[in-house]
C-alpha cells in the first residue's frame, strides 16, 4: 500500500472528529453499555466478515500466543474500558470538553513509549506535550 501515514492520520483525525457527533446524539437515547455492546457487535460483525473474505482466517490462528494476549489487553484497555469511559463522558459532559481531553491520550503513549521502548524524545515532542497540556487547562476553564 503506497498511501502516505499523513493521509491515514488526515482521515483519522475526520473519523474521530466526527464519531462523537454520532456518539452523543446515540447516548441521549441509551445507557452507555448498551452503546458499546451495539458498536462492539457491529465492528465485530464487520471484521469477521472482512477476515473471511478477504482469506486471512488462516493467520488467526497462526498468530503466536503472546501476541494475542497483548492484542487482547489493548482491546480491553481501549475498546472495553477507554470506550466505556468515553461513552459515559459524552453522555453526561459536553463533548466540546470531554473531547480534548479524551484526545489527549498521546501523552501517555508518549510516556509509555520512553519508558517502555527506550524512545527519544524530541523537543518538537516535549513542545507539543506541553500544548497538550496548555490546551487542556485553557478548555476547562
Amino acid at each position: 500500500m503506497n498511501i502516505s501515514p499523513l493521509a491515514f492520520a488526515l482521515a483519522t483525525m475526520i473519523c474521530w472528529g466526527t464519531a462523537p457527533l454520532f456518539g452523543k446524539a446515540a447516548m441521549l437515547r441509551m445507557d452507555p453499555w448498551m452503546g458499546l455492546a451495539m458498536r462492539s457487535f457491529i465492528i465485530s460483525l464487520i471484521m469477521g466478515i472482512w477476515v473471511i473474505v478477504t482469506g486471512h482466517m488462516n493467520q488467526l490462528f497462526r498468530t503466536e500466543l503472546s501476541a494475542w494476549g497483548l492484542i487482547c489487553a489493548e482491546g480491553i484497555l481501549a475498546s472495553l474500558f477507554g470506550h466505556l469511559a468515553y461513552f459515559y463522558a459524552i453522555k453526561y459532559g459536553a463533548i466540546s470538553r470531554v473531547i480534548p481531553i479524551a484526545s489527549a491520550f498521546p501523552l501517555v503513549a508518549l510516556v509509555g513509549g520512553l519508558l517502555l521502548f527506550s524512545e527519544r524524545i524530541s523537543w518538537e515532542r516535549l513542545l507539543g506535550a506541553i500544548m497538550i497540556v496548555v490546551g487542556i487547562i485553557i478548555i476547562r476553564r
